[in-house]
């Protein structure tokens, strides 16, 4: 049975009207566009920093850690990440491919500051350094390391500075849910 000129225009309309809707996501989604990432993408933690709230990235797995904040030209004044591991141990980060200073505080199982570090920007990447990726390239051994110096199970980074701004020192506690935390861990 033929349609009616009317009804197959309606028809090719709500056609190209889906595949734009859905070329649209997939646009979102391939660009991560600001606002289109979903909480699935980008999981959060709210956490309180010597009075001063914070939205922390939650880096709980090797690939998320591993990465950090590396390749960000900016840290919101009331952002960051938070790194969190399944035990406490003596950890070291390094300044990879970084674009911007970072404060660095380590914290212990219960969420005391054991020490803080403010992580400057290392000389970019040269061109005989090895891949992004590559553990064991010049380029990972030229790159300082900022220990916690005693065990630590969680690392935060903030902007470069505010760790001298808010007063944040050793024996400082940073409340945290850390049973959820933990749950996170892998």
């Amino acid at each position: 049975m033929a349609q009616s000129p009317s009804r197959l225009k309606m028809r090719r309309r709500l056609t190209l009207a889906g595949l734009v809707v859905v070329l649209g996501a997939s646009i979102a989604f391939a660009f991560k566009v600001p606002g289109c990432e979903g909480t699935a993408s980008r999981q959060t933690e709210r956490v309180t920093i010597a009075g001063r709230e914070f939205l922390l990235e939650i880096a709980a797995d090797d690939t998320t850690r591993m990465k950090g904040l590396s390749e960000r030209e900016q840290i919101a004044p009331d952002g960051g990440m938070l790194f969190v591991f399944r035990r406490d141990a003596i950890r070291q980060f390094v300044m990879r491919d970084c674009f911007v200073d970072i404060d660095i505080i380590y914290l212990d199982p219960r969420g005391t500051v054991v020490r803080t570090h403010a992580m400057t920007v290392a000389p970019p990447r040269g061109s005989g350094e090895g891949r992004v990726g590559d553990s064991n390239t010049v380029y990972e051994r030229r790159l300082e390391r900022y220990s916690s110096g005693m065990p630590a199970q969680y690392a935060i980074e903030i902007q470069a500075g505010l760790i001298a701004e808010l007063g944040v020192k050793p024996g400082d506690r940073i409340e945290l849910d850390t049973a959820k935390l933990k749950r996170l861990a892998k």
